[in-house]
């Protein structure tokens, strides 16, 4: 609601780093984005859009991560996530499913945010959760079902189209762009 073209929103133990604020501002200048995370580590690749200052860049996510600790949300990304359909995640897993929502995302590079760690103390959600992880499931040639999922199929779709066939094979060869 109201004028203001974006929104940051934040979770209640995340830091600002040197210069976040800066860069965030100048993340938001960038022209048509649906949302733009800011704290999300990630190991995998990323393709550097665009700079910002304080030595941090604005990318796109070869896999994008799963955290929400801080990230900006534009007006039109939050109609589309507001958008009446079927929820079946909760918004950190569907925000890393763009796809699903239309969402044009990007991300800011080094985080400029960050949460608390395991060294800072357990996260509030993972001493409910006592989280635990099982052994996935085998699918086609022994492989794990993940390999040939849907979502796996979808991401490669949608990193196709929003960073390129031939830049993703680039990025995703030789990491960070």
């Amino acid at each position: 609601e109201g004028d203001a073209p974006w929104g940051l929103v934040c979770e209640d133990d995340v830091s600002f780093h040197d210069g976040a604020l800066d860069a965030i501002e100048a993340a938001a200048a960038y022209p048509q984005w649906d949302v733009i995370r800011l704290s999300a580590p990630t190991r995998r690749s990323v393709l550097r859009v665009a700079g910002l200052p304080g030595g941090y860049a604005l990318v796109r996510y070869s896999k994008i991560p799963l955290l929400t600790g801080g990230y900006l949300v534009s007006k039109a990304g939050a109609a589309k996530l507001l958008a009446l359909s079927r929820r079946e995640r909760p918004v950190d897993m569907d925000i890393g499913r763009p796809w699903l929502f239309g969402l044009d995302e990007y991300g800011v590079w080094p985080r400029p945010m960050g949460q608390r760690t395991q060294a800072d103390g357990d996260s509030a959600i993972d001493r409910i959760e006592q989280r635990h992880f099982t052994r996935r499931r085998r699918g086609l040639l022994g492989m794990p079902a993940r390999v040939f999922g849907g979502d796996r199929w979808a991401r490669l779709l949608y990193n196709a189209q929003t960073i390129g066939s031939l830049r993703l094979a680039a990025i995703t060869l030789g990491g960070p762009q």
